[in-house]
């Protein structure tokens, strides 16, 4: 009897580890939509790209945010033809105006940006919800100075909710620890 309490226990904190984890990093991932307008000299394929972006907090958004301005543990954003992320210095992120729901998803009005320096030329990254994104890649000194060329689209990207995996497999673990407890009590064990 005092093994069935035991693992009744373990299945009963690894159960609550799962639960506490939910509170752990959450990533948020966006993907934009296709690029429809494009001016200056772009690179092939720029008409087929879009914005894709993920943000990683230390816990998830706090329901009913309005219009705040996070600072993520990390972050990527790329338009399919660059990467720009949290490692690259002197890279920097704003995000600001991000609204919540009830339940703490992303809605309403957001706005994020990148931008790196890559020796004389800047890469910067935006996204409006609602309306849309785009990239500009300028030369920002030197002969011919100036934007070397923008896309954008008019169309709103969705964000999607990453669960941390330990969440997952810790809660896993601890129902199959309790479900084993039970077979084992019960007479039944494999």
């Amino acid at each position: 009897m005092k093994s069935n309490a035991t693992v009744y226990l373990l299945a009963v904190l690894l159960c609550g580890i799962g639960i506490r984890s939910a509170n752990g990093d959450t990533t948020y991932n966006y993907i934009g939509s296709h690029f429809t307008t494009v001016t200056g000299s772009p690179p092939a394929g720029i008409t087929s790209a879009f914005i894709t972006a993920s943000f990683t907090f230390a816990s998830p958004l706090a329901p009913n945010l309005s219009e705040a301005s996070l600072t993520p543990l990390s972050w990527s954003m790329s338009d399919q033809l660059d990467i720009i992320n949290s490692t690259d210095l002197p890279a920097s992120i704003t995000l600001s105006a991000f609204s919540t729901g009830s339940t703490g998803k992303i809605i309403g009005t957001t706005i994020f940006s990148v931008s790196e320096i890559l020796g004389n030329r800047e890469l910067d990254m935006e996204t409006f919800t609602p309306g849309g994104d785009a990239v500009r890649y300028s030369l920002i000194s030197g002969p011919g100075a100036g934007l070397i060329y923008q896309a954008s689209t008019t169309q709103t990207g969705v964000f999607t909710l990453t669960p941390e995996p330990r969440t997952i497999a810790l809660g896993l673990l601890g129902g199959l620890v309790l479900i084993l407890g039970i077979r084992r009590s019960h007479g039944t064990a494999p």
